[in-house]
Parts: C-alpha cells; sequence; structure tokens
C-alpha cells in the first residue's frame, strides 16, 4: 500500500491507495465480488445496523425495538438477494448455502486485516478448514459442532410444528468485517432458507388478490429516466473516492487520514410512473423492485424462485388525485439508502463522548443502504432486469405512529426503521414478494391493474472517475 505522507511545502494530505485486487486475485472467481464484499460503505451499513438493533443490551429498551426481528430477516434477505444479483451479473451461480457442518469450507479468504481497538489481527482461512468444537474461556464461549446441529433441528421442528422452544445462541465473527467474507454469504443463505421454509409452510397463508389490488387505481406506464442515457437503462461505472479514517487509528488529532478506494456507482436517474386513479383511493403506498429477467442457466425465473431476487429500490407514500396521475421520485431519495457524506460521516464529533446523549441519534444516521450501491453493477453488453412497480392500497398499509424523537438526517427506514417509531409500513416487509403467490407461477401472471413491470438494461461503463467530494490536491 502507498504510505501517507504529509507534502510539508504544500501541507498536502496524500491518501493511502487501496487496490481493488488487495485480498486476491481474479486467478479466485469468488473475487469477482470483491467489489461487493469489501466495499467500506456496504460494511458500514452491516456495522451500523447491529448498532442500532444489538443483539443484547443492558437496558431492555436498546433491543425492543418494532418487528425487530423480522427485521433482521427482511435485510439480511435483501443482502443475499443483491449479492445473487451481483453473481449472476459475474457468470456465476447463487451462492450456494452451507448446510453440512461436517463438510470443509473450500473457499478461503485472506482478510489483511487488523484491529487496533482489539490488538489483534483477523487471521486468514485456508481453503478446505472445517469447523470445530470451540472452547475459549477468555471470551466465555464453548460451543460445540453438535450444538449447532441440535440448535438447527430446534428451528426446524419450530417450522414444522409451529410451535418455538429455542435457547441462547453464540455470535458469529464480527459485524465490521464479516461481510468481506465470501462464507458470510454461505452461512446467510442458509439462515434465510430457513426463513423462506417457514414462509412456504401453511402456516402463512397467501395474499388474497384482494390484499394485493388497490381498487381503481391503474398504472398505466412506468419507466426510468437515467442522466444521459436511454430510457429504462441504468447506468454504472467506477468511482475513486477518498475518506477520512483517522478516527479508526490510533493516532493523536493531527488532521484527516484519507484512503483512496474504488468504488460501484451509478448514473442518476428517476422513476416516472403514470396512474389513472377512478376510485376512492387519495393515497397509495409506492413499492419498488427490480430482479434479474433470467437465471444463471439464462431461463425465464418461475416465481417462487425470482421473488427471493428481487431487491427493494425505494418506498414511499403519495397522494393521489382523481383522474390522471404523474409520479416522479429522484434515485437519491430511496428509501433503502443514504447518501455518500452520511455513509462516511466525520466521527470526531461524536468518538470522543460515547456516552454522549446523541449518540442514539448518530447511530441511526449511519444505518442504511450506501446510495453508490443501490444499483447492482450490471454488464458491459447490458444485464436484463425487471422493474416492478405496485401502487398498494394504503389504508391497509397505514401505521399509526406515536410520539418520538425527529431525526435531523435523511432515514433509510426500509432497511432500518425509525427511530423510536413503529416500523412505516404495517404490510410484511418484502411485500408482495415475502411469500410465494397463491396463483401465479411466473411474474407475468401475478400482475394486476395497480402494477406495472417493465424490462429494464443495467449497463456497465468500465470507467473510474474520480469523486467530485475529494480534497482537492
Amino acid at each position: 500500500m502507498q504510505l501517507l505522507g504529509l507534502d510539508r511545502k504544500h501541507d498536502q494530505r496524500i491518501p493511502i491507495i487501496i487496490p481493488r485486487d488487495y485480498t486476491a486475485t481474479d486467478l479466485d472467481v469468488e473475487h469477482r465480488l470483491a467489489y461487493f464484499r469489501e466495499d467500506l460503505g456496504v460494511n458500514l451499513h452491516h456495522w451500523h445496523w447491529h448498532l442500532v438493533y444489538p443483539f443484547t443490551a443492558s437496558d431492555r429498551k436498546i433491543v425492543a425495538k418494532d418487528r425487530r426481528g423480522e427485521l433482521f430477516f427482511y435485510m439480511h434477505q435483501q443482502i443475499i438477494a443483491r449479492y445473487n444479483g451481483e453473481r449472476l451479473n459475474n457468470s456465476l451461480p447463487r451462492t450456494k448455502k452451507f448446510s453440512n457442518w461436517r463438510e470443509p469450507i473450500p473457499e478461503g479468504y485472506f482478510p489483511k486485516l487488523d484491529s487496533l481497538t482489539s490488538s489483534r489481527g483477523w487471521p486468514p482461512r485456508q481453503a478446505g478448514m472445517r469447523w470445530q468444537d470451540l472452547n475459549r474461556p477468555v471470551d466465555g464461549l464453548n460451543v460445540k459442532v453438535s450444538d449447532m446441529e441440535r440448535w438447527r433441528r430446534n428451528i426446524e421442528e419450530a417450522i414444522a410444528t409451529g410451535m418455538v422452544r429455542l435457547e441462547n445462541f453464540g455470535v458469529l465473527a464480527d459485524e465490521a468485517t464479516t461481510m468481506r467474507d465470501p462464507f458470510f454469504y454461505r452461512w446467510h443463505a442458509f439462515i434465510d432458507d430457513l426463513f423462506q421454509r417457514y414462509k412456504e409452510t401453511t402456516n402463512v397463508r397467501r395474499y388474497t388478490r384482494s390484499e394485493l389490488d388497490n381498487p381503481g387505481v391503474q398504472v398505466t406506464s412506468a419507466m426510468i429516466e437515467s442522466a444521459g442515457g436511454q430510457a429504462n437503462t441504468l447506468n454504472t461505472y467506477w468511482m475513486s473516492s477518498d475518506v477520512d479514517l483517522s478516527r479508526g487509528l490510533d493516532f493523536s488529532d493531527r488532521g484527516p487520514v484519507f484512503a483512496r478506494f474504488t468504488h460501484l456507482n451509478h448514473r442518476p436517474f428517476r422513476y416516472v410512473i403514470n396512474v389513472n386513479n377512478t376510485g376512492n383511493a387519495r393515497r397509495a403506498t409506492c413499492r419498488i423492485f427490480i430482479a434479474p429477467k433470467f437465471d444463471e442457466r439464462n431461463l425465464a425465473w418461475v416465481l417462487s424462485d425470482q421473488r427471493k431476487m428481487f431487491i427493494e429500490m425505494d418506498r414511499f407514500v403519495v397522494p393521489l388525485n382523481a383522474g390522471q396521475n404523474t409520479i416522479t421520485r429522484n434515485s437519491s431519495e430511496s428509501s433503502v439508502t443514504i447518501p455518500f457524506e452520511q455513509t462516511f460521516r466525520d466521527l470526531r464529533a461524536e468518538g470522543g463522548n460515547p456516552r454522549a446523549g446523541n449518540l442514539t441519534s448518530f447511530n441511526y444516521c449511519g444505518c442504511g443502504w450506501p446510495q453508490h450501491m443501490l444499483v447492482p453493477r450490471g454488464t458491459e453488453a447490458g444485464a436484463s432486469y425487471q422493474l416492478f412497480v405496485m401502487l398498494s392500497n394504503y389504508e391497509l398499509d397505514k401505521i399509526e405512529q406515536p410520539d418520538g424523537t425527529e431525526m435531523t438526517c435523511k432515514q433509510a427506514s426500509s432497511f432500518c426503521g425509525l427511530r423510536d417509531k413503529k416500523y412505516p409500513d404495517k404490510r410484511a416487509m418484502g411485500f408482495p414478494f415475502d411469500r410465494p403467490s397463491a396463483t401465479a407461477t411466473n411474474i407475468e401472471d401475478f400482475i394486476l391493474p395497480n402494477m406495472a413491470l417493465v424490462d429494464l438494461t443495467i449497463r456497465l461503463q468500465n470507467v473510474t472517475e474520480p469523486n467530485p467530494r475529494n480534497p482537492q490536491n
């Protein structure tokens, strides 16, 4: 790595360059996804989410947030859906869940990371390593592989019988770094499969047409307008950004320490949705998803599989007038994401006082999928996707909120909820794709008048541009 330097003649900071091939090379096929797994914003999102929704806390109110368990499932399910979409964009199959805990793990990983806070490094994992019983008294850990298998059987029994008897659980890895490892996705593919198996049982009923429909509301057209591009085409590219990492280093406060990394980004775009309202609806919830149009064999999906590939792009409430309505929404307004400057914030204001009264607000403001990773990478030739738009019945969606703390930052409510408030949507998270359809076998058969399905192309422009926010040298 290029070392940090200070040009004393010009008093300019020289950024540390983080190579794109820092942990591996393309000789390892899994390294094709390094831009996703090792993205700083993606890992910050995961770390901040677990700050807001910790497993345990001395104060019950910190843990007992509205629909916390469901949000844990949904946020991680969306990560797996996004990761699988990126795998298809890189000519790789969907990730294989890790289900046999006695078999070797074929994927190795060499993080080349250490932790100044714990004064120890994260060791590499060689290919072919196996799970072993863990007995580490200094950390209070004593977990056997047989314990893990027993806990899984208990969960499977709960799914089959509809009755829950669970036990305490252990923690896997460090939330700040775990998403860098390919095994994280195989593990969460297993976790997601357990949730999906429950969703597919008769314990979870299928949606009726009246729950999916919105009487009198018809989506007559939907499209994407992209800056400087063709309609219904999203354009991605690479960006080189400088971020200040000084708060993560064990140095005195002598100013910023910049690291320069290359990450995925996309050209700005907006949705344009035309709606004809002939009923009594005065509001609706606009739900926007995208998914790959074809599977890894380049075949059309069956809906039971494709529903797990739809990623939420936005969700918002819109007023509706009688007659014709045109709804526009900028990509930067997404309810899933937070802007770049909110993801990579100056931590010095809060870092010096961990007991500050507004620390909870500070953590919430960092919780959200990074805006620069909203759009999948696509391919240079153009990856085929489908845009799904739904205007659902607001009377079935609305939540009566208690008085809560107002936030001064953009809140990514889809993944993070709202501080001191109920989750802002009565429907199940991921609605209408959170469970199998009662009748439809493909997405085309699923579409009702209050929905639209549009072919979409995501094209990678394989160029690297400097971030205009970078300090000027």
